[in-house]
């Protein structure tokens, strides 16, 4: 894939969203103008191969081998809240081998599967802040995709980062009757990471960063068991234990860049009980589910004070959290061919244990604010975008025509509860609900084996205009205004 495209638009009110702006920096002081956002690129390419070997009529291998390519140049006019620009140029290159072994007895009692995962990635980030004293549209009609000549230099960091994980897994159903299931397994995970920083050659010191370098290794085994009743044709219940790990590292936005900057991986364990339901001759479907996790060392980034020269700075630190929730599907088919769906979700999240560390620098009073240095900030801290509520409704109508083809319809209103915009300070937006609609005819029979299809479609239908990040009370980001647009595909 190869996109251009700007970056989000943060402006400096919540009045509602802006087409024009007043810029401080413009030539003439209080001018309106069109904001100007400067167009970056995503270039990626991803390539796998999946091999299968049959082994036996009970035994087969298979090989998955993957490859990933991403490279993103990117400019952020920050002129109406933070005052400044940057501009990132970072790519990465990762690699992946799989193999699984699966099988089963021959009487079916019991079925397997094991495997060797191994996955490594390498990438590379250079990030330049300037001044946004001339970032402003010139006076005549040149590219204005770029930093003017005025803009001064604030500094600049380069980061290097390698990342290695291998793992071993082993997981065993025991079929112990037609009706129950018991599944248990095991994958014990090796990762290490390592990464450096830098500042660019040539840049003024005035960014507040430290070189250095950091090596970490981490180790895991996790465990799942889970068990599965089958108790009519119409009704299925099913009961889960498992155990989770996510790797720790280094924060890249850290004053410093040593073990001042580490931090804990994650370790949680869940339990999950749900039911899976038809009725009214599988006219309707019910799905249910009840979860809690509980997480040791649950990873948040904290940004700096706002309002200090610290603002784009972040700490990572370590806390517990429990997260608990429910999920609830109702999926109808009144009459052939007519869908109607429901999803409701929710989900409380408490956090605990949340220290801020001595090492810390952006809580320790010399950024400012007060020193936090050993204070439990749990109270005050939140997990970012996880709302207390969201329900997702959908209608799909399907008008079957000539040879296979169809009329397809669909519209549905996706809904989320307030949020909040990020851990620290939590700085909450309010809930957002959004139309969407998509129209078309599919299959159409082209030749003897191919088919075409086109379909119109529209996103935030109703042209919902609602915040959905506040930056430190500075900028605030607004959702996608209403798009539409028109799909042509061809299979053959």
């Amino acid at each position: 894939s190869d996109v251009d495209s700007t970056p989000p638009y943060y402006q400096g009110n919540k009045d509602g969203r802006r087409k024009f702006t007043t810029n401080a920096f413009a030539p003439i002081s209080g001018s309106a103008f069109n904001y100007i956002m400067p167009k970056g690129r995503n270039t990626s390419e991803g390539h796998n191969v999946i091999v299968n070997w049959a082994i036996s009529d009970n035994l087969s291998m298979k090989s998955i081998s993957s490859y990933r390519k991403l490279r993103e140049a990117t400019q952020q006019n920050w002129s109406d809240t933070l005052l400044f620009g940057t501009d990132i140029d970072y790519d990465t290159e990762s690699v992946s081998q799989e193999f699984q072994l699966s099988g089963n007895t021959i009487d079916g009692f019991m079925s397997f599967i094991s495997g060797l995962y191994w996955f490594q990635e390498k990438g590379d980030k250079v990030e330049f802040q300037f001044t946004n004293a001339n970032f402003v549209p010139p006076p005549a009609t040149t590219d204005p995709d770029v930093f003017g000549p005025a803009a001064t230099p604030l500094g600049g960091i380069m980061i290097e980062t390698e990342l290695q994980s291998a793992a071993v897994y082993f997981q065993n159903t025991l079929h112990l009757s037609d009706a129950t299931e018991l599944r248990a397994g095991l994958r014990y995970t090796l990762d290490d990471r390592e990464a450096a920083r830098v500042r660019a050659p040539s840049q003024p010191s005035v960014i507040f960063i430290n070189d250095g370098q950091n090596d970490l290794d981490y180790e895991q085994l996790d465990w799942l068991v889970s068990l599965s009743q089958q108790f009519s044709d119409n009704f299925n219940a099913y009961a889960r234990i498992a155990t989770g790990y996510r790797a720790g590292g280094t924060a890249e936005r850290e004053v410093n860049f040593d073990q001042s900057a580490v931090f804990d991986p994650e370790e949680s364990i869940s339990y999950e009980v749900g039911a899976k339901m038809d009725w009214l001759d599988n006219r309707l479907r019910t799905n249910v589910a009840v979860f809690q996790s509980e997480v040791d060392d649950y990873i948040l980034t904290l940004s700096g004070p706002p309002g200090t020269n610290f603002a784009s700075f972040v700490e990572v630190v370590n806390g517990d959290a429990t997260l608990t929730g429910a999920e609830l599907d109702l999926i109808a088919e009144p009459v052939d061919n007519l869908l109607l769906t429901i999803n409701y979700a929710y989900l409380n999240t408490e956090l605990e244990n949340l220290i801020v560390p001595q090492s810390s620098f952006l809580f320790s009073g010399a950024a400012g604010g007060a020193d936090r240095r050993g204070d439990d900030i749990s109270g005050e801290t939140f997990v970012a975008f996880a709302p207390r509520h969201a329900v997702t409704t959908a209608i799909d109508l399907g008008v079957p025509m000539q040879e296979g083809a169809s009329a397809d319809f669909h519209l549905d209103y996706v809904w989320r509860d307030e949020v909040f915009s990020q851990p620290k300070d939590g700085l909450p937006v309010n809930s957002l609900g959004l139309l969407n609609a998509r129209a078309g005819v599919n299959n159409i029979a082209v030749g003897d084996d191919s088919s075409l299809s086109l379909n119109l479609w529209a996103k935030n239908l109703a042209d919902e205009d609602k915040v959905i990040y506040d930056l430190s009370g500075a900028g605030f980001q607004y959702n996608t205004p209403r798009t539409w647009g028109a799909d042509l595909r061809l299979d053959f």
